[in-house]
């Protein structure tokens, strides 16, 4: 029976139809929360209804959920993500590393974690993250490779870029990765250098 409730509980509160209803959605949250406190679907739901408005009140919620349940990973992330959105960094930046030390081996949180280091343009911390995604078992290589090199450009750090996006090969990342290559030739004031690239790509492709 209470197995039914916390999920009828947090099914009326997970879609909201209309603005009015946000109400309805986090009495519905708090109450699933109720039955079970460590819930973290519910405790992420009621901070979306409340980012709405206010993404340090959506912070602040989640906040307190994580405080009292410092192993609820999803949660965490997604604190660190409304930190972000209240221009919090430096707390962002802790949550960060809390995720990705309990979670050392797991690829998927840490590429979460730095592409969240990403977004914060601590491009630093997000390329550690995300050259140890590649010595983890991760689906897409490829794809941290491509992202490594937008980290190194971020930093001017061209030929560095070039060398990742040249290791893409024989995947949907590999045609972008050419283009942003022919770009980062080009930002070192080598604009025939990159043509050339270019009609060698087209060539190819």
């Amino acid at each position: 029976k209470i197995r039914h409730l916390r999920e009828r509980h947090f099914g009326a509160g997970q879609a909201p139809p209309i603005p009015g209803e946000d109400a309805a959605a986090i009495s519905a949250a708090r109450q699933a929360l109720a039955l079970r406190r460590d819930w973290e679907l519910a405790a992420m739901l009621e901070a979306q209804v409340l980012q709405k408005k206010s993404p340090a009140a959506a912070a602040k919620s989640l906040g307190a959920f994580v405080e009292k349940n410092p192993a609820a990973r999803e949660a965490r992330l997604n604190y660190a993500r409304l930190l972000v959105l209240d221009k919090r960094p430096a707390e962002a930046r802790k949550q960060l590393e809390a995720v990705a030390n309990a979670n050392p081996q797991n690829p998927d949180v840490v590429y979460a974690v730095g592409l969240l280091a990403f977004q914060l343009k601590d491009y630093p911390a997000a390329e550690g993250y995300m050259e140890r995604v590649l010595g983890l078992n991760y689906r897409d290589h490829d794809g941290v490779r491509y992202l490594l090199g937008q980290i190194a450009e971020e930093q001017k750090q061209w030929s560095q870029a070039i060398q990742y996006y040249e290791a893409i090969k024989g995947s949907d990342h590999e045609l972008p990765a050419r283009m942003r290559t022919a770009n980062a030739i080009a930002k070192q004031g080598k604009i025939d250098e990159g043509l050339a690239y270019l009609r060698r790509v087209a060539s190819e492709h």
